[in-house]
């Protein structure tokens, strides 16, 4: 019987579906982030750093491809300096989100861009655009790795967005709820 509801099981698929969607935007962005971010939380380069190593070592042993191999061995230093980087901030104070993704440091570079969102979410997409774009004339297979990276940051950055907007809608709900209870609870409820 069907009552115009999505049934729980297409419900969990569709769920998993903008799970496996997400984890793969965050491995890609976190191959390039390390790059033009600064300033990251304790966990924020962990899993998904990893993965994204393994991603660019699959890469390179299908195609075979020295700019790739370079990029690597560039993206492993900058791994390294950034977790030198966020253990220092940490030790000397900063408080941070353990699962920050950094503060967008050379997309706030650009002229006229003075939010967080512009960078995040506009400037950091097409600098991998134009980015790729232009190092597709040294390596196609490594200029069409930071593209993509143009969709893996618009992905990522568009669902933590909704994330963050149903949350605060559900703080919004707990926060009618309680005035609501504790309504109810002085005057007592009514009938």
């Amino acid at each position: 019987m069907s009552n115009g509801q999505p049934s729980q099981q297409s419900q969990q698929s569709q769920n998993s579906g903008f799970d496996a969607l997400y984890l793969f935007s965050n491995i890609h962005a976190s191959s390039i982030a390390n790059l033009i971010r600064c300033d990251f939380g304790r966990e924020a380069l962990g899993w998904n750093s990893f993965l994204a190593m393994f991603l660019m070592l699959v890469i390179c042993g299908a195609t075979d491809d020295k700019a790739m191999l370079v990029y690597l061995g560039v993206w492993l230093v900058a791994q390294a300096v950034q977790r030198i980087r966020t253990y220092w901030l940490l030790r000397h104070g900063a408080i941070i989100h353990s699962r920050y993704a950094g503060y967008p440091y050379l997309a706030m570079k650009v002229p006229f861009v003075r939010s967080h969102a512009t960078a995040t979410g506009f400037i950091e997409p097409m600098m991998c655009l134009v980015g790729g774009t232009l190092l597709c004339t040294v390596s196609v297979n490594l200029g069409g790795f930071i593209m993509v990276g143009f969709l893996s940051f618009m992905v990522r950055n568009g669902i933590e967005k909704e994330i963050q907007r149903k949350r605060i809608e559900r703080m919004r709900d707990a926060e009618i709820e309680q005035r609501w209870y504790s309504n109810a609870y002085k005057y007592g409820l009514e009938e």
